[in-house]
């Protein structure tokens, strides 16, 4: 049985020394959880690096489209402004039309009395 025993033993404590020891297999569990950490942290910072550039594009063409609604707000208060002066000077233009054509008509109305008016004797009005 010694016989037997011995070879056992041995062939045991040769599988043991074999394997990792106790120390070996913190310092892997140590380096797994550092690298899940690492890997961790990494993909946060870039996630966090894409968010902000994704927000900085988005607040400069937010920035652009307003000024761009500005401009065209201000090109039709302009266009409105042009066509309201137009507009006046063209109102102003048909009165003076008016006035002058008013007094064509009084003068015309006035010459034709005059006419009415100096009828020759023997002659009549019609």
């Amino acid at each position: 049985m010694k016989k037997t025993i011995l070879p056992i033993l041995a062939v045991t404590a040769i599988m043991a020394s074999c394997g990792p020891s106790a120390d070996e297999t913190a310092k892997k569990e140590q380096h797994m959880k550092d690298s899940i950490d690492y890997v961790e942290k990494e993909t946060k910072s870039r996630l966090d690096d894409r968010l902000k550039a994704v927000q900085d594009s988005l607040t400069e063409a937010t920035k652009m489209a307003n000024d761009q609604m500005e401009k065209q707000v201000d090109a039709a208060k302009d266009n409105l402004g042009k066509t309201a002066d137009a507009n006046k000077k063209e109102l102003e233009r048909q009165k003076k039309e008016n006035d002058r054509i008013k007094k064509e008509n009084e003068k015309m109305k006035n010459d034709n009395d005059k006419k009415n008016n100096e009828v020759k004797p023997g002659q009549g009005r019609g």
